[in-house]
């Protein structure tokens, strides 16, 4: 449901960007917005490659017990 409520706000919003920004403009404000995505990935969400159901509860519940 999110993937497609982005896909309809990023549909109904691009041609004011375009309008607004130019086309290098808008590409470069979705552009952004991947890369910022990507950090987050990166630095938030854990490998699980490798790892156990258990494994990757006992991660989550010692993150939460020091209140990361």
């Amino acid at each position: 449901m999110v993937a497609w409520s982005s896909g309809f706000v990023i549909t109904k919003m691009f041609g004011q960007l375009q309008t607004l920004l130019g086309p290098y403009g808008a590409f470069w404000f979705f552009a952004v917005w991947c890369a910022m995505g990507l950090v987050f990935v990166v630095k938030r969400v854990p490998e699980t490659k490798g790892k156990s159901l258990e494994d990757i509860e006992l991660y989550f519940l010692g993150r939460a017990m020091r209140g990361l």
